[in-house]
């Protein structure tokens, strides 16, 4: 206990009949000081300030710190079991709230055995899971209290909420002067598709069009739910192994309570996805789409692994070795997180792109402020039914804890587009949806940039209109399928096809969509970049636009997902393995698609920070 920074020390008289911990002349510092060698020390803290709490800043005391990483709390074994700890640490945060600090504290943490998790529970800390930093053989869990909402006197932690973020993903560049597309097709001049050096990671957006991309809303899940809380207090007490440990402090996404709250967020966010992140433990819950068992058997990469981008399945009945604790419990350069998508509707969807890109950036962004360099950092989202989704960033500029954009790589597993047979009843089905959705009966709207002098969306007359049959709308279609999965359709049309879907969400009838049975998820309508566009300025590929109200998204802004079954359909039309799409939504935005070898696609987007701040639903 020498030269350390921070020291609350209790004392006694040594009246061993009056150490129950509530005598005043044993915990009034004002009577028995420490420092002023009255008395007997029976218990003590000891703390240091830091930035960042992390094996290497434990070692360091910085008095600036906006940390206060807490060494040892001990008492003397006489006084144990007394309430003496409990009363010790509460006078010591208590006294702290009290005092004029020069720099502020904003939390307090520590790491803890098992056995003392019940101990930091009571007095408010909140249990993030495992700990990364080593010390010993045993299993230690990270501990963490808000000092700033520690309301004095009730020794009681006020709930801030979860932290949350909104991310614009697949944001696209301010045009340059020289013209380009409409709705956000942006300036693609500079961007060679498949390449990862055209846009550098940065605390500046001002190359970036506001309002572009797609928003998703990102909550971190930092503690245990209130269901597991009392398990917590059980499995402390009770010495119940580390496995039971981290499946009652991990977030059980099954639980009806948990399932309604991740609905409501959703809700209150109002955005096309949102994604609940929280880190990741091997679960024992079963998740019901697809009977498959979520039981996590594949370890982190080891530190000297470089950060893979393989998307895998985890099933019941592997038996991988290296689920073993001593590998898991290995150094790793990716980070680990389980991940769940809701839409404003309370839907939960297996995968989004955007939601899992904005995601990312949240952790590369936190990796940033634990020091670890943008060349180091991989994440890996476990999400449902086993599989895995693995992100890093890219190759061009540095990550620092202040970006607001980044360039992030990830892998999906592509998807392939089985055809619909011209005149069977399917085809003819989504002919219809088509016809009703967009072109019956409605005066569409030509966008305001016309693909060509010849077709009739050319015309800036509103009152232009399509001649509402299903031979006419056949002839707009150049093809009609659906993904392997059967969840979205994908239907190209011509130039003029494409351009005359309304731009207007009013203007559209979503009911022929609704009541379809064709599909689960979404209409993927697109086409290809042809010369017409080109001439306009237009670059890329592809061209789409997705609409899903069958999961409570009118149109989404942009769809990474989406590109799982548009990347290979255009990479196998122009026989290319890397291609650019533009989503021609009224936000816009750009998704660079690379074939992968094993059934995989590489989805890299840009995302732009708007906004953060805490939940307290």
């Amino acid at each position: 206990g020498t030269n350390v920074p921070n020291r609350n020390a209790v004392t006694s008289n040594n009246d061993e009949n009056n150490n129950t911990g509530s005598d005043d002349r044993a915990l009034n510092p004002a009577i028995h000081n420490s420092l002023n060698a009255i008395g007997e020390i029976i218990g003590y803290v000891t703390a240091t300030r830091c930035h960042v709490f992390n094996e290497k800043s434990m070692s360091v005391h910085d008095p600036t710190g906006t940390i206060l990483a807490i060494h040892s709390v001990v008492i003397h074994e006489k006084y144990r079991e007394k309430g003496c700890g409990s009363e010790m640490m509460k006078n010591f945060i208590t006294t702290l709230t009290k005092i004029e600090l020069k720099y502020r504290i904003e939390k307090i943490v520590l790491i803890s055995k098992i056995s003392n998790v019940k101990f930091y529970v009571k007095l408010g800390f909140h249990v993030l899971g495992e700990s990364s930093i080593n010390h010993g053989s045993e299993t230690w869990y990270h501990c963490e209290m808000n000092f700033e909402n520690y309301t004095k006197g009730g020794h009681t932690l006020m709930n801030r909420g979860y932290p949350c973020w909104i991310v614009d993903s697949f944001a696209t560049r301010k045009q340059n002067n020289s013209g380009g597309g409409n709705n956000g097709s942006g300036n693609l001049e500079e961007m060679s598709a498949g390449t990862e050096q055209n846009v550098s990671n940065s605390s500046s957006t001002s190359s970036y069009k506001r309002g572009s991309g797609n928003p998703a809303a990102v909550v971190m899940i930092s503690r245990p739910s209130k269901t597991n809380l009392s398990s917590l207090m059980t499995a402390a007490t009770s010495g119940d192994n580390d496995q039971d440990m981290n499946n009652i402090i991990s977030f059980d996404p099954t639980t009806e309570e948990n399932i309604l709250w991740m609905q409501s967020v959703a809700k209150e966010f109002n955005l096309s996805e949102t994604a609940f992140i929280w880190k990741y433990s091997e679960p024992t819950y079963t998740e019901n789409k697809t009977s498959t068992t979520f039981s996590s058997t594949s370890a982190p990469e080891t530190k000297s692994s470089p950060p893979a981008l393989s998307t895998t399945t985890n099933t019941a009945t592997s038996s991988s070795s290296s689920s073993s604790k001593s590998s898991s419990s290995s150094k790793s350069s990716a980070t680990h997180y389980n991940i769940r998508f809701y839409t404003p509707n309370g839907t939960e969807v297996d995968l989004c792109g955007h939601a899992t890109l904005a995601a990312s950036s949240v952790i590369f962004q936190e990796r940033a402020k634990e020091g670890v360099k943008g060349e180091d950092m991989a994440a890996v989202f476990h999400a449902k039914n086993g599989v895995q989704l693995k992100a890093r960033p890219s190759s061009s500029g540095s990550i620092t804890s202040n970006n607001l954009h980044m360039k992030i790589v990830m892998d999906f597993p592509s998807k392939k587009v089985i055809p619909f047979e011209e005149g069977s009843g399917q085809y003819n089905s989504v002919l219809n949806l088509l016809k009703e959705s967009f072109f019956e009966d409605k005066s569409t709207r030509a966008r305001s940039a016309s693909v060509a002098s010849n077709t009739a969306a050319a015309s800036n007359n509103t009152d232009c209109c399509l001649t509402p049959t299903i031979e006419d709308t056949d002839k707009l279609v150049e093809f009609i399928g659906i993904d392997d999965t059967n969840d979205d359709l994908l239907i190209e049309l011509t130039a003029e096809g494409f351009s005359s879907i309304p731009d207007r969400i009013d203007a559209i009838n979503f009911a022929p969509m609704v009541n379809s049975n064709v599909y689960n998820r979404g209409v993927i309508v697109c086409c290809e970049i042809s010369e017409d566009y080109r001439s306009m300025g237009e670059t890329g590929d592809f061209m789409s636009r997705f609409f899903g109200p069958k999961v409570g998204i009118e149109e989404d802004p942009v769809t990474g997902s989406a590109h799982c079954v548009l990347g290979p359909y255009f990479g196998n039309k122009f026989e290319k393995n890397v291609l650019v799409g533009q989503q021609k939504s009224q936000r816009g935005g750009i998704v660079e698609c690379q074939m992968k070898e094993e059934g995989m696609i590489r989805i890299i987007g840009t995302t732009v920070f708007t906004m953060n701040g805490n939940i307290f639903i």
